[in-house]
């Protein structure tokens, strides 16, 4: 007990005002292989007690790392049946697509037939770009015009998903049902598809089959095969003069949200989050206008400061930290 009768901090206690341990940016991996060993690094003691002595432990995975989260895997694994994991995709209904189409194997190498894209947010993405390029005939379906569109051979007009009936796939594996909410302007994909297929004697229903019912159960747990095996995973080191960008994608964000005027709201502010402490040894105060600058480029925002941050750290929206390095110097504009 320290002076007082207050209780003494414990050595290895490095949790902020909300009670969470922050650590470097890209070092989740190495957490979670740090909290299987008996000992692991002073900062995650306190962790690896909690988690020990919890009845019940939920682990949620969102890094877009190459094992695909097998750091998460094998931490839970190290915990017994206490332990679940959930898989945060990157994109809203990731999952359910996933469960729709199995097993896609590897993607092909060398010129593709034919490539189908469905949605504002796979037509931008880099490696659908990739396939893109080696397709002789694309044909996609989204709702705004983009460079996904322009090197399309064919665009059909999409919904989003206020638009059609259908399904989605929460973080546990439950589908829940999806009502249409209003009328889109035109036929949805489905309809349109299963016209095109009747044209070629192909009968194809137009309305969505297999809705789950309104308290879907949960999927089937599926036994391990075997151990598995955690990749070995190094500490993050800081390097280089400044402070560690992490870029972030809001919410509510993409197409839908950028080309609706309505929808302005729920874009994220052009802001600059800092810890406590740097914002102090900077002279910064809430609300003022900064100055971020990363090899040439810079950009104007508005300081925003987070106790629960980690100092060192600094945290931007993706669309407002276009051109910035992932080390960037913050002062007062």
């Amino acid at each position: 007990m320290a002076p007082g009768g207050a209780p003494r901090r414990r050595r290895g206690h490095h949790a902020n005002p909300a009670g969470s341990v922050a650590l470097r940016p890209g070092s989740a991996a190495w957490a979670a292989a740090e909290l299987q060993a008996k000992g692991p690094a002073e900062e995650l003691v306190d962790v690896k007690g909690s988690l020990d002595q919890a009845e019940r432990v939920a682990i949620v995975w969102s890094e877009d790392d190459p094992t695909g989260g097998a750091h998460a895997l094998a931490l839970a694994e190290s915990l017994g049946s206490k332990a679940s994991v959930y898989l945060i995709p990157r994109t809203a209904n990731g999952r359910g697509v996933a469960s729709a189409w199995g097993d896609a194997g590897s993607v092909p190498e060398g010129e593709i037939g034919a490539l189908i894209v469905s949605g504002d947010e796979a037509a931008g993405s880099p490696a659908v770009r990739d396939l893109a390029e080696r397709a002789r005939f694309v044909l996609t379906t989204a709702m705004f015009e983009s460079e996904g569109t322009l090197w399309s051979h064919l665009v059909v007009p999409g919904t989003s998903y206020l638009e059609r009936d259908g399904t989605t796939v929460n973080l546990e594996g439950r589908p829940q049902r999806q009502r249409r909410a209003v009328a889109p302007p035109s036929e949805d994909e489905l309809v349109f598809f299963a016209t095109l297929a009747g044209r070629f004697g192909v009968e194809v229903d137009p309305w969505p089959g297999m809705l789950p019912d309104d308290h879907a159960a949960l999927p089937e747990t599926e036994p391990a095969e075997g151990a598995i095996p955690a990749p070995k995973a190094l500490a993050p080191k800081s390097s280089g003069k400044g402070l560690a960008l992490v870029r972030y994608r809001s919410l509510f964000s993409g197409p839908a949200v950028e080309r609706v005027q309505q929808l302005q709201f729920q874009r994220p502010l052009a802001e600059v989050e800092l810890s406590y402490e740097d914002a102090a040894k900077r002279g910064i105060e809430p609300g003022a206008e900064v100055a971020v600058r990363s090899n040439g480029t810079s950009r104007t925002l508005r300081a925003r400061v987070n106790r629960r941050l980690r100092a060192g750290v600094v945290r931007i929206p993706s669309e407002h930290s276009e051109g910035l390095h992932d080390r960037v110097e913050v002062t007062s504009a």
